[in-house]
């Protein structure tokens, strides 16, 4: 078996905007805000939104470069740049997992591969587990779906979170670049969906160069490297290209803004000195401070808060934007740029300016005291803002959730930690149906909250009475308001009751199988003599009855495998009908 063969598809993108929403969503995407954040793509390049609308093409053509097919330059093209764009953020500076769905049992895969294969696609892969499952396709008919869970290990540069910026923005993508070698695990989870099908978490590993490089034999390596010399070879011709236009004057604004070229240090050295082209650069690239020096040093104006959202701004470049402007655009940059440092003093005084309340909840530069002040005197953007924050305490969101505001109180309800007191507090307000189904996933749930929620569940009702059910047991008093309401199907009423199984109980979070991981020693497994022997015996009957069978149909297909089998079993094997 060939190993350029074992393709693990990644599915498509082409399904309707906005059906991949979870219920975690803004919790999970304020995580990566917050714990993560050197790992957000600032900006996102043209090809990388364009991948984002519509994957096939790009993944079809690195999967056939798998098999030895030509990748057209002009795709070649923007891949490079779609990772050269990835490249942008920093190294993950904590393990951070993401999930991808696949259409595949990845365990079929590599089962003759000791658990690698080169994944040559860029990968949607996305943060939360829920959004994957539901690109995760059961197309062998087995009744099973499969998700892979991958962990992105400290140091590893492999990838940029997209989130909000992505075409599909419910997604939280986690978009990894192509052209990864990945470890699965022999050993997988299983669970059960809300309808009793059955789902597989398969865990793997992206590894580092140094863990496969000296499988310098192996099938899936050998592919890895052969598409490593491509990508290489069309990254440096495309930087030729643009040494050349830098060269002969045609670099100019506007095929900067036309082109959206990612340049490195070369080409911004040989463009820093013209003042014509700054704005285009600080807008399109990601500079050096080096770079800031002298563009601020040049005296340009008209720049400045662009220069605010640069990510390599030291202390220096900081003092002369704030000291040198008032400006709004300015200051509302600075709060946004989540790779500096502002000076608390700063923040004090932009606290006190309403002008400034709704960017400052989003900003990664507050502290308690400023949240605390921000809910006092903020309007109700400014709370919705701060309720999508993971770093809120028990009293803020109590806080919050007294303003009876509703949008901002379905918001909180997606807070990983309510303690009871605040769901108290939230049901208050009347909710839209997403804040009851929201609510209706969480562990610290009474018995008032489960009556409540089941009362103004409406259209969701099924939903979120499985989800209590996962978390919670039903006392009388909830199954007869199930019973005698109109909202809720048979099934539910049944289940209800006892007279169909319920969903199963939720569990604690599975740890990933690759806790610590050890890098493969030997070479592509050899094959079994049973397992060459099966590879054989289908090549050999396919051929004979190609030849005779269908073509000149003299003898019966069955008879002839039976007939095959039997010979292949005793004195045929021993003759060498094995020998190529």
């Amino acid at each position: 078996m060939k190993f350029n063969e074992l393709i693990l598809e990644v599915v498509g993108r082409e399904l309707t905007q906005g059906i991949a929403q979870s219920k975690d969503t803004v919790a999970l995407d304020n995580d990566v805000q917050n714990h993560h954040r050197n790992t957000i793509l600032d900006r996102v390049h043209p090809d990388t939104y364009g991948y984002t609308i519509s994957s096939k093409r790009f993944n079809r053509l690195l999967w056939g470069s798998k098999k030895g097919e030509d990748i057209p330059h002009e795709d070649l093209t923007k891949i490079s740049n779609i990772h050269h764009n990835l490249d942008s953020t920093d190294a993950a500076k904590d393990d951070l997992i993401v999930y991808s769905g696949v259409r595949r049992d990845p365990q079929k895969m590599v089962k003759n591969s000791g658990g690698l294969v080169h994944h040559a696609p860029l990968m949607s892969t996305s943060i939360n587990a829920n959004s994957a499952l539901n690109f995760a396709k059961d197309i062998e008919g087995t009744g099973i779906r499969h998700v892979l869970k991958i962990k992105v290990r400290k140091g590893q540069q492999v990838g940029g979170y997209i989130g909000e910026k992505s075409a599909y923005s419910t997604e939280n993508e986690y978009l990894l670049k192509g052209n990864q070698m990945l470890h699965i695990h022999p050993e997988f989870d299983e669970m059960l969906d809300e309808d009793g099908n059955t789902i597989r978490v398969h865990h793997a590993i992206i590894m580092h160069p140094h863990e496969y490089e000296h499988l310098t034999e192996h099938e899936e390596v050998k592919s890895h490297a052969e598409l490593k010399d491509k990508l290489k070879a069309a990254r440096s011709e495309l930087e030729s290209n643009y040494d050349k236009d830098i060269k002969d004057g045609r670099m100019d604004s506007i095929n900067i803004n036309m082109l959206t070229p990612i340049f490195n240090k070369r080409h911004i050295d040989a463009l820093i000195d013209n003042p014509s082209v700054y704005h285009e650069l600080l807008r399109t690239q990601t500079l050096s401070k080096e770079h800031i020096d002298k563009i601020i040093k040049s005296g340009h104006e008209g720049s400045d808060d662009l220069i605010a959202s640069q990510k390599n701004l030291d202390s220096g470049h900081i003092e002369h934007l704030i000291k040198k402007n008032n400006d709004e655009n300015v200051y509302k940059n600075l709060l946004g740029n989540r790779h500096i440092k502002l000076d608390k003093s700063f923040i004090d005084e932009l606290v006190k300016n309403p002008t400034y309340h709704r960017d400052l909840a989003k900003s990664t530069h507050i502290k308690e005291e400023h949240i605390d002040k921000l809910i006092e005197h903020g309007d109700n953007v400014t709370h919705s803002h701060l309720a999508q924050r993971s770093d809120l305490n028990e009293n803020h969101i109590n806080k919050i959730a007294d303003k009876g505001d509703t949008d901002s109180n379905t918001i909180l309800c997606r807070q990983k930690k309510l303690t009871t007191n605040n769901i108290t507090n939230i049901l208050k307000t009347e909710l839209g149906s997403r804040g009851y189904g929201v609510l209706s996933t969480h562990k610290n749930l009474n018995s008032e909250h489960i009556t409540h929620i089941l009362k103004n569940s409406s259209d969701d009702s099924d939903s979120n009475l499985m989800s209590i059910m996962s978390n919670h047991t039903l006392t009388p008093e909830h199954k007869q308001l199930i019973n005698d309401s109109s909202l809720f199907s048979k099934k539910s009423k049944d289940m209800a009751n006892g007279l169909i199984p319920p969903p199963p109980q939720s569990s604690e979070h599975i740890s990933h199988r690759f806790d610590t991981y050890t890098s493969p020693s030997t070479q592509t497994p050899k094959k079994s003599i049973s397992q060459q022997f099966a590879d054989k015996y289908t090549s050999i009957s396919q051929h004979f009855k190609n030849k005779y069978s269908l073509k000149e149909g003299f003898i019966n297909n069955s008879f002839f495998e039976k007939m095959l089998l039997e010979n292949l079993t005793s004195s045929t094997l021993k003759k060498g009908v094995f020998q190529e």
